[in-house]
Protein backbone atom coordinates (compact mmCIF):
# COMPACT_ATOMS: atom_id res chain seq x y z
CA UNK A 1 0.00 0.00 0.00
CA UNK A 2 1.20 3.37 -1.32
CA UNK A 3 1.81 6.22 1.55
CA UNK A 4 0.80 9.37 0.78
CA UNK A 5 2.77 12.32 2.54
CA UNK A 6 2.12 15.44 0.87
CA UNK A 7 -1.25 16.90 0.01
CA UNK A 8 -2.40 19.73 -2.20
CA UNK A 9 -6.00 21.50 -2.73
CA UNK A 10 -6.72 22.94 -5.80
CA UNK A 11 -9.72 24.74 -6.95
CA UNK A 12 -11.06 26.45 -10.53
CA UNK A 13 -13.89 28.92 -10.01
CA UNK A 14 -14.62 29.38 -13.51
CA UNK A 15 -15.47 25.81 -13.25
CA UNK A 16 -16.55 25.06 -10.11
CA UNK A 17 -13.61 22.44 -9.84
CA UNK A 18 -12.42 21.08 -6.42
CA UNK A 19 -9.61 19.06 -6.07
CA UNK A 20 -7.00 17.18 -3.52
CA UNK A 21 -3.68 15.93 -5.07
CA UNK A 22 -1.74 13.55 -3.01
CA UNK A 23 1.83 11.79 -3.56
CA UNK A 24 4.62 10.85 -2.01
CA UNK A 25 6.94 13.80 -2.63
CA UNK A 26 5.97 17.72 -3.19
CA UNK A 27 7.29 17.89 -6.26
CA UNK A 28 4.96 14.82 -7.59
CA UNK A 29 2.02 16.68 -5.91
CA UNK A 30 3.11 20.08 -7.52
CA UNK A 31 3.21 18.12 -10.81
CA UNK A 32 0.09 16.27 -10.89
CA UNK A 33 -1.67 19.78 -9.59
CA UNK A 34 -0.30 21.77 -12.54
CA UNK A 35 -1.35 19.56 -15.08
CA UNK A 36 -4.95 19.67 -13.43
CA UNK A 37 -4.98 23.00 -13.34
CA UNK A 38 -3.81 23.51 -17.17
CA UNK A 39 -6.64 21.11 -17.88
CA UNK A 40 -8.95 22.22 -16.06
CA UNK A 41 -8.30 26.16 -17.87
CA UNK A 42 -8.14 24.71 -21.23
CA UNK A 43 -11.50 23.23 -20.51
CA UNK A 44 -12.51 26.06 -19.06
CA UNK A 45 -11.78 28.34 -21.97
CA UNK A 46 -13.60 25.69 -24.35
CA UNK A 47 -16.85 26.72 -22.47
CA UNK A 48 -16.01 30.30 -23.03
CA UNK A 49 -16.13 29.42 -26.74
CA UNK A 50 -19.02 27.66 -26.67
CA UNK A 51 -20.97 30.28 -24.80
CA UNK A 52 -19.30 33.19 -26.66
CA UNK A 53 -20.79 31.35 -29.76
CA UNK A 54 -24.09 30.99 -28.04
CA UNK A 55 -24.12 34.20 -27.41
CA UNK A 56 -23.34 35.62 -31.14
CA UNK A 57 -26.51 33.13 -32.33
CA UNK A 58 -28.31 34.92 -30.07
CA UNK A 59 -27.23 38.11 -30.56
CA UNK A 60 -27.66 37.62 -34.65
CA UNK A 61 -30.86 36.32 -33.99
CA UNK A 62 -31.89 39.14 -32.22
CA UNK A 63 -30.46 41.80 -34.62
CA UNK A 64 -32.07 40.44 -37.37
CA UNK A 65 -35.58 40.36 -35.63
CA UNK A 66 -34.74 44.14 -34.51
CA UNK A 67 -33.97 44.97 -38.54
CA UNK A 68 -37.15 43.04 -39.48
CA UNK A 69 -38.80 45.16 -36.65
CA UNK A 70 -37.03 48.89 -38.13
CA UNK A 71 -37.89 47.72 -41.12
CA UNK A 72 -41.52 47.21 -40.19
CA UNK A 73 -41.60 50.45 -38.55
CA UNK A 74 -40.40 52.55 -41.11
CA UNK A 75 -42.91 51.15 -43.21
CA UNK A 76 -45.87 51.61 -40.52
CA UNK A 77 -44.83 54.94 -40.93
CA UNK A 78 -44.97 55.74 -44.40
CA UNK A 79 -47.99 53.83 -44.29
CA UNK A 80 -49.54 56.35 -41.68
CA UNK A 81 -48.76 59.15 -44.18
CA UNK A 82 -50.35 57.53 -47.35
CA UNK A 83 -53.19 57.39 -45.17
CA UNK A 84 -53.91 60.85 -44.09
CA UNK A 85 -56.05 61.80 -46.12
CA UNK A 86 -58.82 58.52 -45.04
CA UNK A 87 -58.08 58.72 -41.45
CA UNK A 88 -59.71 62.46 -41.32
CA UNK A 89 -62.80 61.29 -43.68
CA UNK A 90 -63.60 58.83 -40.37
CA UNK A 91 -63.96 62.11 -38.29
CA UNK A 92 -66.27 64.97 -38.03
CA UNK A 93 -63.82 68.24 -38.23
CA UNK A 94 -67.13 70.63 -37.17
CA UNK A 95 -66.19 72.54 -33.55
CA UNK A 96 -68.40 71.34 -30.58
CA UNK A 97 -68.24 74.52 -29.03
CA UNK A 98 -69.94 72.48 -26.09
CA UNK A 99 -67.29 70.30 -25.63
CA UNK A 100 -64.85 73.34 -25.25
CA UNK A 101 -66.96 74.26 -22.27
CA UNK A 102 -65.83 73.43 -18.75
CA UNK A 103 -68.25 71.82 -16.91
CA UNK A 104 -66.19 70.10 -13.99
CA UNK A 105 -67.12 70.47 -10.37
CA UNK A 106 -64.77 72.29 -8.17
CA UNK A 107 -62.71 69.81 -7.09
CA UNK A 108 -60.92 71.13 -4.09
CA UNK A 109 -63.40 69.22 -1.79
CA UNK A 110 -64.88 71.05 1.44
CA UNK A 111 -63.22 71.41 4.67
CA UNK A 112 -64.47 69.13 7.28
CA UNK A 113 -65.76 70.86 10.71
CA UNK A 114 -63.90 69.76 14.04
CA UNK A 115 -65.48 66.78 15.98
CA UNK A 116 -67.51 67.70 18.99
CA UNK A 117 -65.41 67.63 21.34
CA UNK A 118 -65.60 65.03 24.78
CA UNK A 119 -66.32 66.18 28.12
CA UNK A 120 -65.05 64.17 31.11
CA UNK A 121 -67.92 63.36 33.03
CA UNK A 122 -68.55 65.24 36.27
CA UNK A 123 -66.07 64.02 38.92
CA UNK A 124 -67.99 61.34 41.56
CA UNK A 125 -67.25 63.52 44.97
CA UNK A 126 -65.88 61.06 47.79
CA UNK A 127 -68.39 61.30 50.81
CA UNK A 128 -66.75 62.83 54.19
CA UNK A 129 -65.77 59.98 56.32
CA UNK A 130 -65.10 60.59 59.96
CA UNK A 131 -62.91 58.61 62.53
CA UNK A 132 -64.42 58.24 65.92
CA UNK A 133 -62.28 60.78 67.11
CA UNK A 134 -63.53 63.34 64.40
CA UNK A 135 -67.21 62.49 65.98
CA UNK A 136 -66.11 62.98 69.40
CA UNK A 137 -63.73 66.02 68.89
CA UNK A 138 -65.74 69.19 67.40
CA UNK A 139 -62.30 70.68 66.27
CA UNK A 140 -61.07 67.65 65.29
CA UNK A 141 -63.99 67.24 63.01
CA UNK A 142 -63.62 70.49 61.61
CA UNK A 143 -60.26 69.73 60.17
CA UNK A 144 -61.64 67.12 58.90
CA UNK A 145 -64.80 68.93 57.05
CA UNK A 146 -62.21 71.39 55.84
CA UNK A 147 -60.07 69.25 54.13
CA UNK A 148 -62.69 67.82 52.97
CA UNK A 149 -64.39 70.48 51.48
CA UNK A 150 -60.60 71.02 49.65
CA UNK A 151 -60.45 67.85 48.33
CA UNK A 152 -63.82 68.08 46.97
CA UNK A 153 -63.02 71.80 45.49
CA UNK A 154 -60.07 70.67 44.00
CA UNK A 155 -61.64 67.76 42.26
CA UNK A 156 -64.33 70.27 40.99
CA UNK A 157 -61.31 72.52 39.92
CA UNK A 158 -59.09 70.44 38.09
CA UNK A 159 -62.42 68.97 36.12
CA UNK A 160 -63.44 72.55 35.27
CA UNK A 161 -60.16 73.27 34.03
CA UNK A 162 -60.34 70.18 31.88
CA UNK A 163 -63.49 71.23 30.97
CA UNK A 164 -62.46 75.07 29.98
CA UNK A 165 -59.32 73.67 28.37
CA UNK A 166 -61.47 71.50 26.01
CA UNK A 167 -64.24 74.54 25.18
CA UNK A 168 -60.82 76.32 24.53
CA UNK A 169 -58.61 73.85 22.09
CA UNK A 170 -62.75 73.08 20.33
CA UNK A 171 -62.53 77.29 19.52
CA UNK A 172 -59.85 77.79 18.40
CA UNK A 173 -60.08 74.89 15.52
CA UNK A 174 -64.00 75.91 15.20
CA UNK A 175 -62.09 79.47 14.22
CA UNK A 176 -59.46 77.19 12.07
CA UNK A 177 -62.39 75.82 10.05
CA UNK A 178 -64.61 78.78 9.79
CA UNK A 179 -61.28 80.46 8.20
CA UNK A 180 -60.52 77.71 6.13
CA UNK A 181 -63.66 77.46 4.77
CA UNK A 182 -64.31 80.71 4.08
CA UNK A 183 -61.44 80.52 2.31
CA UNK A 184 -62.40 77.55 0.08
CA UNK A 185 -65.59 79.23 -0.64
CA UNK A 186 -63.66 82.18 -2.06
CA UNK A 187 -61.97 79.88 -4.57
CA UNK A 188 -64.93 77.89 -5.16
CA UNK A 189 -67.20 81.05 -6.05
CA UNK A 190 -63.85 82.62 -7.88
CA UNK A 191 -63.32 78.65 -9.64
CA UNK A 192 -67.28 79.21 -10.93
CA UNK A 193 -67.49 82.73 -12.01
CA UNK A 194 -63.87 82.12 -14.04
CA UNK A 195 -65.84 78.99 -15.69
CA UNK A 196 -68.74 80.81 -16.51
CA UNK A 197 -66.91 83.98 -17.79
CA UNK A 198 -64.79 80.87 -20.20
CA UNK A 199 -68.16 79.31 -21.10
CA UNK A 200 -69.75 82.92 -22.15
CA UNK A 201 -66.42 83.83 -24.05
CA UNK A 202 -66.67 80.32 -25.57
CA UNK A 203 -70.32 81.03 -26.47
CA UNK A 204 -70.17 84.77 -27.94
CA UNK A 205 -66.93 83.45 -30.30
CA UNK A 206 -69.64 80.49 -31.64
CA UNK A 207 -72.23 83.04 -32.17
CA UNK A 208 -69.72 85.19 -33.25
CA UNK A 209 -68.98 82.65 -35.81
CA UNK A 210 -72.02 82.09 -37.04
CA UNK A 211 -72.61 85.60 -37.68
CA UNK A 212 -69.69 85.86 -39.94
CA UNK A 213 -67.13 87.83 -38.16
CA UNK A 214 -63.95 87.87 -39.75
CA UNK A 215 -61.51 87.66 -37.18
CA UNK A 216 -64.45 85.05 -35.88
CA UNK A 217 -63.92 83.14 -38.66
CA UNK A 218 -60.62 82.99 -38.80
CA UNK A 219 -60.24 81.57 -35.81
CA UNK A 220 -62.60 79.31 -36.29
CA UNK A 221 -60.42 77.66 -39.07
CA UNK A 222 -57.50 78.11 -36.85
CA UNK A 223 -59.27 76.12 -34.21
CA UNK A 224 -60.25 73.22 -37.33
CA UNK A 225 -56.46 72.82 -38.07
CA UNK A 226 -54.67 72.69 -34.72
CA UNK A 227 -57.14 70.00 -33.84
CA UNK A 228 -56.10 68.16 -36.69
CA UNK A 229 -53.76 64.88 -35.50
CA UNK A 230 -51.09 63.86 -37.66
CA UNK A 231 -48.51 61.39 -37.94
CA UNK A 232 -45.04 62.26 -37.23
CA UNK A 233 -42.70 63.99 -38.66
CA UNK A 234 -45.25 66.21 -40.05
CA UNK A 235 -45.66 69.62 -37.52
CA UNK A 236 -49.02 71.63 -38.09
CA UNK A 237 -47.48 75.64 -38.80
CA UNK A 238 -49.43 77.54 -40.53
CA UNK A 239 -51.18 80.91 -41.29
CA UNK A 240 -55.32 81.13 -41.82
CA UNK A 241 -56.36 84.39 -43.46
CA UNK A 242 -60.27 85.01 -44.26
CA UNK A 243 -61.60 87.51 -46.52
CA UNK A 244 -65.43 88.24 -45.18
CA UNK A 245 -66.53 89.88 -48.48
CA UNK A 246 -65.76 87.31 -50.88
CA UNK A 247 -65.88 84.11 -48.55
CA UNK A 248 -62.01 82.84 -48.64
CA UNK A 249 -60.41 81.23 -46.19
CA UNK A 250 -56.46 80.88 -47.35
CA UNK A 251 -53.67 78.57 -45.14
CA UNK A 252 -50.58 79.13 -45.86
CA UNK A 253 -48.97 75.57 -44.46
CA UNK A 254 -45.33 74.57 -43.62
CA UNK A 255 -44.94 71.40 -45.49
CA UNK A 256 -42.03 68.82 -44.16
CA UNK A 257 -39.24 68.31 -46.74
CA UNK A 258 -38.43 65.03 -48.67
CA UNK A 259 -35.62 64.18 -46.07
CA UNK A 260 -38.17 64.87 -43.12
CA UNK A 261 -40.10 61.37 -44.28
CA UNK A 262 -39.34 57.67 -43.45
CA UNK A 263 -37.24 57.06 -46.90
CA UNK A 264 -35.87 53.91 -45.52
CA UNK A 265 -37.26 50.56 -47.57
CA UNK A 266 -35.34 48.52 -45.79
CA UNK A 267 -32.93 47.37 -43.05
CA UNK A 268 -30.63 44.27 -42.77
CA UNK A 269 -28.24 43.24 -40.32
CA UNK A 270 -25.00 41.96 -41.63
CA UNK A 271 -23.39 39.79 -39.02
CA UNK A 272 -19.90 39.77 -40.67
CA UNK A 273 -19.57 43.67 -39.85
CA UNK A 274 -22.28 43.63 -36.83
CA UNK A 275 -24.05 46.07 -37.96
CA UNK A 276 -27.24 46.82 -39.41
CA UNK A 277 -27.58 48.65 -43.17
CA UNK A 278 -30.38 51.26 -44.10
CA UNK A 279 -31.56 50.76 -47.83
CA UNK A 280 -33.38 53.74 -48.88
CA UNK A 281 -36.41 53.54 -51.19
CA UNK A 282 -35.30 54.25 -55.29
CA UNK A 283 -35.56 57.94 -55.94
CA UNK A 284 -38.64 57.21 -58.32
CA UNK A 285 -40.41 56.02 -55.49
CA UNK A 286 -39.44 58.53 -52.72
CA UNK A 287 -40.14 60.92 -55.26
CA UNK A 288 -43.73 59.53 -55.23
CA UNK A 289 -44.77 59.04 -52.16
CA UNK A 290 -43.34 62.46 -51.36
CA UNK A 291 -46.17 64.12 -53.80
CA UNK A 292 -48.56 61.80 -52.29
CA UNK A 293 -47.64 62.77 -48.41
CA UNK A 294 -47.82 66.60 -49.40
CA UNK A 295 -51.20 66.39 -52.03
CA UNK A 296 -52.51 64.54 -49.03
CA UNK A 297 -52.02 67.31 -46.79
CA UNK A 298 -53.37 70.18 -49.03
CA UNK A 299 -56.36 67.95 -49.83
CA UNK A 300 -56.97 67.03 -46.14
CA UNK A 301 -56.81 70.61 -45.41
CA UNK A 302 -59.19 71.88 -47.59
CA UNK A 303 -61.65 69.03 -46.47
CA UNK A 304 -61.70 69.52 -42.59
CA UNK A 305 -62.26 73.70 -43.73
CA UNK A 306 -65.00 72.88 -45.59
CA UNK A 307 -66.58 70.33 -43.71
CA UNK A 308 -66.10 72.16 -40.43
CA UNK A 309 -68.22 75.13 -42.21
CA UNK A 310 -71.18 75.16 -40.16
CA UNK A 311 -71.70 79.27 -40.51
CA UNK A 312 -71.51 78.21 -44.62
CA UNK A 313 -68.74 81.51 -44.35
CA UNK A 314 -66.47 79.63 -47.22
CA UNK A 315 -66.99 79.48 -50.71
CA UNK A 316 -63.44 78.99 -51.66
CA UNK A 317 -60.62 77.46 -49.95
CA UNK A 318 -56.94 78.55 -50.97
CA UNK A 319 -53.77 76.46 -49.85
CA UNK A 320 -50.69 77.52 -50.45
CA UNK A 321 -47.92 75.05 -49.26
CA UNK A 322 -44.27 76.23 -48.20
CA UNK A 323 -41.02 74.15 -47.49
CA UNK A 324 -37.96 75.47 -45.51
CA UNK A 325 -34.87 74.55 -46.20
CA UNK A 326 -30.75 74.97 -46.21
CA UNK A 327 -29.85 76.85 -49.68
CA UNK A 328 -27.05 75.31 -50.93
CA UNK A 329 -25.14 78.64 -52.47
CA UNK A 330 -24.82 80.60 -49.30
CA UNK A 331 -26.02 78.08 -46.71
CA UNK A 332 -29.06 79.97 -45.49
CA UNK A 333 -32.59 78.81 -44.54
CA UNK A 334 -35.32 79.45 -47.38
CA UNK A 335 -38.87 79.03 -47.62
CA UNK A 336 -40.83 78.53 -51.05
CA UNK A 337 -44.35 77.98 -52.30
CA UNK A 338 -44.21 74.42 -53.90
CA UNK A 339 -47.72 74.49 -54.11
CA UNK A 340 -50.86 76.09 -54.62
CA UNK A 341 -54.43 75.55 -55.37
CA UNK A 342 -57.63 77.11 -54.70
CA UNK A 343 -61.19 75.43 -54.91
CA UNK A 344 -64.67 76.19 -54.72
CA UNK A 345 -67.01 74.21 -51.76
CA UNK A 346 -69.26 73.37 -54.74
CA UNK A 347 -66.49 71.85 -56.59
CA UNK A 348 -64.60 70.17 -53.88
CA UNK A 349 -67.95 68.25 -52.45
CA UNK A 350 -68.36 66.73 -55.94
CA UNK A 351 -65.13 64.60 -54.89
CA UNK A 352 -65.03 61.30 -53.54
CA UNK A 353 -62.06 61.37 -51.22
CA UNK A 354 -62.21 57.75 -49.98
CA UNK A 355 -61.06 57.12 -53.92
CA UNK A 356 -59.31 59.46 -54.95
CA UNK A 357 -55.49 59.43 -56.36
CA UNK A 358 -54.23 62.42 -54.29
CA UNK A 359 -51.45 63.74 -56.83
CA UNK A 360 -54.18 63.10 -59.32
CA UNK A 361 -57.01 64.98 -57.80
CA UNK A 362 -54.92 67.88 -56.96
CA UNK A 363 -53.86 68.37 -60.42
CA UNK A 364 -57.48 67.87 -61.74
CA UNK A 365 -58.42 70.98 -58.92
CA UNK A 366 -55.98 73.10 -61.35
CA UNK A 367 -53.34 72.98 -58.31
CA UNK A 368 -49.78 74.88 -59.18
CA UNK A 369 -46.93 72.37 -58.73
CA UNK A 370 -43.53 71.08 -60.09
CA UNK A 371 -44.16 67.31 -61.23
CA UNK A 372 -41.32 66.74 -58.75
CA UNK A 373 -42.05 68.46 -55.16
CA UNK A 374 -38.43 67.59 -54.01
CA UNK A 375 -37.23 69.80 -55.99
CA UNK A 376 -38.49 72.96 -54.44
CA UNK A 377 -39.11 74.96 -57.68
CA UNK A 378 -41.08 77.79 -56.53
CA UNK A 379 -44.93 78.76 -57.56
CA UNK A 380 -46.85 81.88 -56.88
CA UNK A 381 -49.24 81.51 -54.73
CA UNK A 382 -52.73 81.31 -56.87
CA UNK A 383 -53.90 84.06 -54.05
CA UNK A 384 -51.78 86.75 -53.04
CA UNK A 385 -51.37 87.68 -49.71
CA UNK A 386 -53.54 89.95 -48.11
CA UNK A 387 -52.37 93.58 -48.24
CA UNK A 388 -55.30 94.85 -46.76
CA UNK A 389 -53.61 95.50 -43.00
CA UNK A 390 -55.45 98.01 -40.41
CA UNK A 391 -51.61 98.45 -39.75
CA UNK A 392 -50.90 100.22 -42.76
CA UNK A 393 -50.80 104.07 -42.71
CA UNK A 394 -50.36 106.63 -45.53
CA UNK A 395 -47.07 107.56 -46.56
CA UNK A 396 -45.29 110.29 -46.34
CA UNK A 397 -42.36 111.26 -48.97
CA UNK A 398 -39.72 112.26 -46.62
CA UNK A 399 -36.39 111.94 -48.91
CA UNK A 400 -37.76 114.89 -51.06
CA UNK A 401 -37.94 117.12 -48.17
CA UNK A 402 -34.57 116.25 -46.44
CA UNK A 403 -31.60 118.87 -46.92
CA UNK A 404 -28.37 117.67 -48.36
CA UNK A 405 -25.89 115.97 -45.50
CA UNK A 406 -28.86 115.83 -43.24
CA UNK A 407 -28.34 114.13 -39.66
CA UNK A 408 -30.30 111.09 -39.86
CA UNK A 409 -29.95 110.14 -36.27
CA UNK A 410 -31.74 113.95 -35.50
CA UNK A 411 -34.96 113.12 -37.26
CA UNK A 412 -37.70 112.19 -35.78
CA UNK A 413 -39.22 108.44 -35.08
CA UNK A 414 -42.09 109.01 -37.44
CA UNK A 415 -39.83 110.75 -40.17
CA UNK A 416 -37.41 107.58 -39.67
CA UNK A 417 -39.84 104.86 -40.50
CA UNK A 418 -41.22 106.81 -43.75
CA UNK A 419 -37.17 107.30 -44.64
CA UNK A 420 -37.32 103.94 -44.53
CA UNK A 421 -40.10 103.37 -46.42
CA UNK A 422 -39.41 105.77 -49.58
CA UNK A 423 -35.89 104.45 -49.32
CA UNK A 424 -37.06 101.00 -49.82
CA UNK A 425 -39.33 101.51 -52.21
CA UNK A 426 -37.17 102.77 -54.53
CA UNK A 427 -34.79 99.68 -53.65
CA UNK A 428 -37.83 97.21 -54.86
CA UNK A 429 -39.31 99.46 -57.80
CA UNK A 430 -37.76 97.47 -60.36
CA UNK A 431 -39.04 94.84 -58.91
CA UNK A 432 -42.68 96.26 -58.97
CA UNK A 433 -42.89 95.82 -55.07
CA UNK A 434 -44.87 97.47 -53.18
CA UNK A 435 -44.07 99.02 -49.32
CA UNK A 436 -46.57 99.44 -46.66
CA UNK A 437 -45.51 101.65 -43.57
CA UNK A 438 -47.61 100.95 -40.01
CA UNK A 439 -48.77 102.55 -37.43
CA UNK A 440 -46.22 103.03 -34.59
CA UNK A 441 -48.69 102.41 -31.93
CA UNK A 442 -50.25 98.93 -33.40
CA UNK A 443 -46.86 97.94 -35.22
CA UNK A 444 -46.58 94.92 -33.31
CA UNK A 445 -42.90 94.74 -34.10
CA UNK A 446 -43.47 95.90 -38.17
CA UNK A 447 -42.30 99.13 -38.78
CA UNK A 448 -42.72 98.41 -42.86
CA UNK A 449 -44.24 95.26 -45.36
CA UNK A 450 -42.56 94.81 -48.63
CA UNK A 451 -44.78 92.81 -50.87
CA UNK A 452 -42.48 91.62 -53.67
CA UNK A 453 -44.27 90.14 -56.27
CA UNK A 454 -40.89 87.83 -57.94
CA UNK A 455 -42.15 84.29 -57.61
CA UNK A 456 -38.75 82.90 -56.61
CA UNK A 457 -37.18 85.58 -54.50
CA UNK A 458 -40.22 87.48 -53.44
CA UNK A 459 -42.99 87.13 -50.50
CA UNK A 460 -43.64 89.29 -47.78
CA UNK A 461 -40.52 90.77 -46.45
CA UNK A 462 -40.52 92.22 -43.10
CA UNK A 463 -38.88 95.90 -42.48
CA UNK A 464 -37.82 97.02 -39.04
CA UNK A 465 -36.13 100.23 -38.64
CA UNK A 466 -34.01 100.93 -35.37
CA UNK A 467 -32.97 104.58 -34.66
CA UNK A 468 -30.64 103.48 -31.93
CA UNK A 469 -28.08 105.50 -30.30
CA UNK A 470 -25.94 102.27 -29.40
CA UNK A 471 -25.31 98.50 -30.56
CA UNK A 472 -28.29 96.66 -31.40
CA UNK A 473 -28.12 93.34 -29.62
CA UNK A 474 -29.52 89.79 -30.09
CA UNK A 475 -32.77 90.68 -28.74
CA UNK A 476 -33.86 93.03 -31.24
CA UNK A 477 -33.00 90.43 -33.82
CA UNK A 478 -34.89 87.72 -32.17
CA UNK A 479 -37.35 90.11 -32.04
CA UNK A 480 -37.75 90.25 -35.77
CA UNK A 481 -37.11 86.24 -36.03
CA UNK A 482 -40.06 86.34 -34.08
CA UNK A 483 -42.35 88.64 -36.14
CA UNK A 484 -41.34 87.08 -39.48
CA UNK A 485 -42.61 83.82 -38.14
CA UNK A 486 -45.81 84.88 -36.67
CA UNK A 487 -46.18 87.41 -40.05
CA UNK A 488 -45.51 84.25 -42.24
CA UNK A 489 -43.02 86.14 -43.81
CA UNK A 490 -40.43 84.80 -46.06
CA UNK A 491 -37.59 86.93 -45.35
CA UNK A 492 -36.92 90.12 -42.48
CA UNK A 493 -34.60 93.50 -42.69
CA UNK A 494 -33.53 95.12 -39.27
CA UNK A 495 -31.96 98.75 -40.31
CA UNK A 496 -30.56 101.05 -37.74
CA UNK A 497 -28.89 104.04 -37.29
CA UNK A 498 -26.16 102.62 -35.17
CA UNK A 499 -24.26 98.83 -35.18
CA UNK A 500 -24.67 95.32 -34.72
CA UNK A 501 -22.89 93.22 -32.15
CA UNK A 502 -21.80 90.43 -32.48
CA UNK A 503 -24.22 88.01 -30.87
CA UNK A 504 -27.04 89.42 -33.12
CA UNK A 505 -24.75 88.99 -36.19
CA UNK A 506 -24.22 85.50 -35.19
CA UNK A 507 -27.91 84.94 -34.49
CA UNK A 508 -29.27 86.45 -37.46
CA UNK A 509 -26.61 83.44 -39.63
CA UNK A 510 -28.77 80.88 -41.54
CA UNK A 511 -31.80 82.68 -40.66
CA UNK A 512 -33.63 84.73 -43.47
CA UNK A 513 -32.49 87.91 -42.03
CA UNK A 514 -30.76 90.92 -43.14
CA UNK A 515 -29.00 93.37 -41.13
CA UNK A 516 -28.36 96.74 -42.16
CA UNK A 517 -26.22 98.90 -40.41
CA UNK A 518 -25.92 102.62 -40.69
CA UNK A 519 -22.96 102.83 -42.97
CA UNK A 520 -25.38 100.82 -44.91
CA UNK A 521 -28.11 102.99 -44.56
CA UNK A 522 -25.95 105.99 -46.24
CA UNK A 523 -25.11 104.13 -49.17
CA UNK A 524 -28.52 103.27 -49.80
CA UNK A 525 -30.16 106.91 -49.78
CA UNK A 526 -26.71 108.25 -51.73
CA UNK A 527 -27.62 105.30 -54.11
CA UNK A 528 -30.83 106.98 -54.99
CA UNK A 529 -29.64 110.06 -54.88
CA UNK A 530 -29.81 111.37 -51.38
CA UNK A 531 -26.26 112.38 -49.02
CA UNK A 532 -27.08 112.42 -45.54
CA UNK A 533 -24.84 111.52 -42.34
CA UNK A 534 -25.35 109.94 -39.10
CA UNK A 535 -23.81 111.54 -35.57
CA UNK A 536 -25.51 109.84 -32.39
CA UNK A 537 -23.30 112.22 -30.86
CA UNK A 538 -24.77 115.82 -32.45
CA UNK A 539 -28.88 114.01 -31.88
CA UNK A 540 -28.20 113.78 -28.38
CA UNK A 541 -26.85 117.31 -27.86
CA UNK A 542 -30.23 118.61 -29.90
CA UNK A 543 -32.29 116.56 -27.57
CA UNK A 544 -33.86 114.09 -30.43
CA UNK A 545 -35.53 111.43 -28.03
CA UNK A 546 -33.91 108.24 -29.15
CA UNK A 547 -35.69 106.35 -26.10
CA UNK A 548 -38.39 104.89 -28.65
CA UNK A 549 -35.21 102.53 -29.88
CA UNK A 550 -32.59 102.21 -27.23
Amino acid sequence: MRYFVYSLEIRHDGLGKFRTIRGSTRDEVEQKARAQLIAWEEAYQRKLEREHRREKIVAARQSKEQSLELTASFKKARSALLNILQDTLQRDDTINWDLLKNHEPFSEPEPEPPPEPTIPPEPSLPPLTLSFLDRISRRRRERAEAAHAERIAALLANWNGQCAAISQSYQAELESFEKRRAEWMSRKLAFIEKQAADNAAIDRQASRYMERDEDAVAEYCDMVLSRSEYPEPITKEYTVDYDSERKIVAVDYVLPAIEDLPLIQEVRYVAARDEFEFKEMRPKDADTFYNQVLCSICLRTIHELFEADRADALDLCVFNGFVRFKDSRDGNTKQSCIMSVAVTKNAFRTLDLAHVDPVACFRSLKGLAAPKLQERVAVKPVLQLSRDDPRFVQAIDVIGKLSEGVNLAALGWEEFEHLVRILFEREFASAGAEVKITRASRDAGVDAVIFDPDPIRGGKIIVQAKRYSNTVGVSAVRDLYGTILNEGASKGILITTSSFGRDAHEFAMNKPITLLDGNHLLYLLEKHGTKARIDLAEAKRLGTSLERFS
